[in-house]
């Protein structure tokens, strides 16, 4: 309750038009950690998903360089 105050007052996330952005950027994120922290999930396997990301976001990166130096 008090995260919705301090929100409310501090930031526009409440505001209609924001709240997908809101949700996007703060719920999903949460229940996604949630949920992988939950699981039953041995070191290497979590090593394994961690560098999966790193990598993934690492190509996003390189493409979105070479996409914003083209125009």
């Amino acid at each position: 309750m008090l995260l919705g105050i301090l929100l409310s007052r501090k930031t526009d996330y409440l505001d209609s038009p924001t709240l997908g952005a809101l949700v996007s950027h703060i719920g999903v994120p949460a229940l996604l950690l949630t949920s992988v922290l939950s699981m039953k999930m041995d070191v290497l396997g979590m090593a394994k998903l961690v560098g999966t990301t790193v990598l993934i976001l690492a190509i996003v990166a390189v493409v979105t360089q070479g996409a914003l130096s083209i125009s």
